[in-house]
């Protein structure tokens, strides 16, 4: 296995271990491939549950959430992870794969899968201070975080490897670990192997001072990464319409909601107010739609006609209905009109005095 983290390591160096303790000959070198295993970082690191199975794939789950959570697991890619589980508040709530923004409550559309790109991945999780639901889980499988080195060797130097970690010229001594071994090639029941070749079996003994670890890999059969065939279209469930978590669609605006469109566009701020005592039947109607969206727009600066836009309206309980919309500025806005906007929100938000002022 690869070091946890490899920013600081080049390569590997291999030399042969004898029983005593005494370095023996190069037997070659790993390259390092700026492999990061998962680490986890922000404030609710400790509310997710991590795990690991015994195909050394990561599990990570996070069930029936809080307000206001943050967190980012850093990685490197290439890879996959497969969603097992997911529901979260729509728009507000989300999980980000490598770019890919989840969102609502998606339990008819999984399993589903992410292909992480090579190189630097990030996975961030939040949540807003209103709303939660039952969470999310998914399993992620990370390519490259094992390497092999074949030895062509017709006499065996020593009892075991030595693996030390290096920054070009510098050894890490302090991170080696030593491989005992054992010559299999004549008790074998295989096909001879061709040429020099012999088959030796390692298996890790210590990090310098011989812990009691007991892993098993054949050096010479370590199994290939398997690299995941290109898909000729992306995933199909993460191009449906997101089922709704909060309440019962009544209507909702001529646009699918497609995950790629679970955050705000640029330029766009999204947003939503709950209305008591008005009927189902006559929410959902264009003029009662259309009064909502200029009183709306009423209150906030810099909107010009047609840029108030309402999105879903939704039956949250008896007599009450959600109504979410999308403020969209003109071409010559500038960020601070904005800004404004979203200070207007936030005051027509907290209500009281703060909306009055």
């Amino acid at each position: 296995d690869r070091a946890g983290d490899e920013t600081s390591i080049t390569e590997y160096n291999v030399y042969w271990h004898a029983a005593t303790g005494i370095r023996g000959p190069k037997v070659g070198s790993i390259p390092g491939i700026d492999f990061m295993e998962p680490t986890c970082s922000g404030l609710s690191c400790a509310l997710i549950d991590r795990s690991k199975t015994v195909d050394g794939e990561y599990v990570f789950e996070r069930g029936a959430y809080g307000d206001n959570e943050q967190a980012t697991i850093s990685l490197s890619g290439p890879g996959r992870v497969e969603v097992t589980a997911f529901e979260t508040e729509l728009y507000y709530d989300s999980l980000t794969v490598a770019g890919v923004e989840l969102s609502g409550n998606m339990t008819e559309f999984v399993p589903g899968s992410v292909e992480l790109p090579e190189g630097d991945v990030v996975i961030e999780w939040s949540s807003d201070e209103f709303e939660t639901a039952s969470g999310w889980s998914f399993q992620l499988r990370q390519d490259g975080a094992t390497a092999e080195l074949d030895v062509d060797a017709t006499e065996i130097l020593g009892s075991g490897f030595e693996v030390v970690p290096a920054y070009g010229a510098n050894e890490l001594t302090s991170r080696a670990i030593v491989v005992d071994i054992t010559d299999s090639t004549s008790t074998s029941a295989s096909t001879a192997l061709p040429g020099n070749k012999r088959r030796l079996t390692a298996s890790q003994a210590s990090q310098y001072k011989r812990s009691d670890t007991t892993s098993h890999q054949s050096v010479e059969e370590f199994p290939p990464i398997e690299t995941p065939e290109p898909k000729q279209q992306s995933e199909r469930w993460l191009h449906r319409p997101m089922p709704n978590s909060e309440g019962r669609v009544l209507w909702v605006e001529h646009r699918a909601v497609q995950l790629s469109e679970v955050a705000a566009r640029p330029g766009r701020v999204r947003g939503s107010f709950t209305v008591s005592g008005l009927d189902e039947a006559a929410a959902t109607q264009p003029a009662v739609r259309s009064a909502f969206a200029r009183s709306l727009a009423a209150q906030l600066p810099s909107i010009e006609d047609g840029r108030m836009q309402l999105v879903r309206i939704l039956s949250v309980r008896s007599g009450m209905v959600k109504i979410e919309f999308e403020v969209e500025l003109s071409a010559n806005s500038q960020v601070a009109d904005l800004d404004r906007i979203e200070a207007e929100l936030l005051l027509l938000r907290t209500g009281q005095r703060a909306a009055a002022r």
